[in-house]
């Protein structure tokens, strides 16, 4: 629709922000005679169109059809977690960093920047078959360099391997940084020396 919009009024989009993918769209032309009030304002406003972020666009579509309902068939085991560890070093870490926390020296000039997995796997939306469609999909759909590693370049079982080991590896961590800081201030305040 918003396209649709673009069009009739005539419009180049040419990038995108940082933030929430949205891109600028500069009018290039009026669809009147350029006399009247609306082809004057159409030719002097640039317009906004907002391209839904991944989250925003699981909260309203749910997931694609081949994704949704799958279910990891790892359990978090030595040996899985071990096999995504070395999977997720050789393709995540450089734009997510080991820790996860988003800053990979890659990542470090993407835009959107890359998610800080900790909170990502933090939030109620994010379940495995979400993961597993953020990993095999990446992120062009939504303006992200993100790329996917989908077969060819992933099985599905190396994906779920993934899956497993930022579930091992980052899940919590956020909360236990949380609890770990207000334990410390609550020390703090209960033996004031």
């Amino acid at each position: 629709m918003t396209a649709l919009i673009a069009a009739r009024i005539g419009v180049l989009v040419f990038g995108f922000s940082v933030f929430g993918g949205e891109a600028l769209a500069v009018p290039i032309g009026t669809q009147g005679n350029g006399n009247n009030a609306v082809d004057r304002h159409a030719a002097a406003t640039p317009i906004t169109v907002k391209i839904p972020g991944r989250f925003e666009f699981y909260r309203r579509e749910g997931l694609p059809g081949p994704y949704r309902g799958r279910a990891n068939p790892y359990r978090p085991t030595v040996p899985s977690v071990l096999k995504g560890a070395d999977l997720y070093n050789a393709r995540c870490a450089s734009c997510h960093g080991l820790m996860g926390f988003g800053n990979g020296q890659a990542g470090g000039t993407l835009k959107p920047r890359p998610a800080d997995l900790a909170w990502s796997l933090s939030g109620p939306n994010t379940k495995d078959d979400f993961l597993f469609w953020t990993i095999a999909e990446g992120g062009a759909q939504f303006g992200s360099n993100m790329p996917a590693f989908k077969k060819p370049d992933l099985s599905d079982g190396q994906i779920w391997e993934i899956v497993t080991y930022m579930r091992a590896a980052f899940e919590g961590r956020e909360a236990r940084a949380t609890t770990a800081r207000d334990g410390t201030q609550q020390a703090a305040r209960e033996d004031p020396r």
